[in-house]
């Protein structure tokens, strides 16, 4: 079975540019990493995160590491990157190709989950 697993960026990360999967250290990160780590042992598997600043990229994409997250933004400024990153648009699209998803994201970004 194809699975869909979506979660979002940490404030910890790396200092050193890095595949997705791998620049992020928050604690939520870890536990979403070791959770796709075992889906995969039987299902195929894509894993995409929220990133504040490159929208929403794969688990294999590298990325310079930076210093926004949106633990500290407002509803209204998380909206906004939102929609100047594309993310809304990029999530209904990717959603569409998996009959199961799973979303690991915090509460502040969950509202940008309009999906039909």
């Amino acid at each position: 079975m194809r699975i869909l697993v979506v979660s979002s960026c940490t404030k910890r990360k790396k200092k050193e540019k890095d595949k997705a999967s791998e620049i992020y250290l928050g604690k939520q990160h870890l536990y979403v990493k070791k959770g796709v780590k075992l889906l995969k042992e039987n299902n195929n598997v894509d894993w995409y995160i929220i990133s504040a600043k490159y929208g929403i990229i794969s688990e294999n994409e590298v990325i310079e590491p930076y210093d926004l997250s949106f633990n500290k933004m407002s509803r209204k400024d998380i909206r906004e990157l939102s929609t100047g990153l594309g993310i809304e648009e990029k999530l209904s699209s990717l959603i569409k190709n998996y009959k199961l998803a799973f979303f690991t994201l915090e509460k502040n970004i969950l509202f940008l989950l309009k999906i039909s």
